[in-house]
C-alpha cells in the first residue's frame, strides 16, 4: 500500500525539522570548540564512554542532545590544527568523589547529590565544580610531566626501587601528585619495556 500524499508531506516536514536541529547542534558545537581552542593553550577533559552512558534510559536523551562525543572529536582535531593540547583524563578517575582541597575520596556519591561536605577538611563542595578542578589539576600534572620530558628509564628505575606513590612524589613536587595515578598506569610503565 502506497503512503498518502499527506503522510508523505508530514514525513518530509519532520525530516526537515530533524535536519534543522542537527545543523543547529553542529553549528553550535563548531563555534564552541573553535572558541575553546582559540582561548586556551591546554584543555583537559574526561574520556567518557558515551556509548555506555546512553544505555541509561533516564539520561540517554540528555546525553545524546549534549553531543559529547562530537565535542571531544572536534576539540581534538582543532587542537592539532592550531597547535594546542587536549588532555583526556581516564574515565575511571574519581574526579567527583575526590576533594580538590585535601585529596580525600568518599566511598560513594550518587548522581542525585549535587553538593557534599568533605569529611576530612570539612569543605563544602559542588560536585561539578569539584570535578572540573580535579580534572584541571590532573591535566596540569600530565602536561608538566610531558614538558619536563623525564627519561622513561629513570622513571622506571625509581618505580622499581620504591613504592610507586613515593616515586611519583619524588618526580612531581605538586599537591595533586596522587591524582596523576589515574593517568599514568604505573604497571604499564614497569612492563612496557621490561
Amino acid at each position: 500500500m502506497l503512503p498518502s500524499n499527506l503522510q508523505s508531506k508530514a514525513r518530509k516536514k519532520v525530516a526537515r525539522l530533524h535536519a534543522k536541529i542537527m545543523d543547529c547542534r553542529r553549528d553550535f558545537t563548531h563555534k564552541l570548540t573553535t572558541q575553546l581552542i582559540n582561548d586556551n593553550q591546554v584543555i583537559s577533559c574526561e574520556s567518557l564512554s558515551v556509548k555506555n552512558m546512553v544505555k541509561n534510559r533516564k539520561l540517554a536523551k540528555a546525553i545524546s542532545d549534549a553531543n559529547w562525543g562530537e565535542l571531544i572529536r572536534q576539540l581534538t582535531y582543532k587542537a592539532e590544527w592550531y597547535g594546542r593540547t587536549v588532555i583526556q583524563i581516564d574515565k575511571w578517575y574519581q574526579s567527583s568523589k575526590r576533594c580538590n582541597c585535601c585529596g580525600h575520596v568518599v566511598d560513594s556519591l550518587p548522581l542525585n547529590i549535587r553538593h557534599w561536605d568533605c569529611p576530612s577538611c570539612k569543605t563544602r563542595l559542588d560536585r561539578d565544580i569539584n570535578a572540573s578542578l580535579n580534572i584541571k589539576a590532573v591535566g596540569q600534572t600530565v602536561l608538566d610531566f610531558h614538558e619536563n620530558q623525564f627519561d622513561i628509564q629513570h622513571v622506571k628505575s625509581i618505580l622499581q626501587k620504591c613504592h610507586p606513590q613515593k616515586a611519583l612524589d619524588s618526580i612531581y613536587n605538586t599537591r595533586h601528585t596522587t591524582q596523576s595515578l589515574a593517568i599514568f598506569n604505573r604497571h604499564s610503565l614497569l612492563s612496557s619495556e621490561g
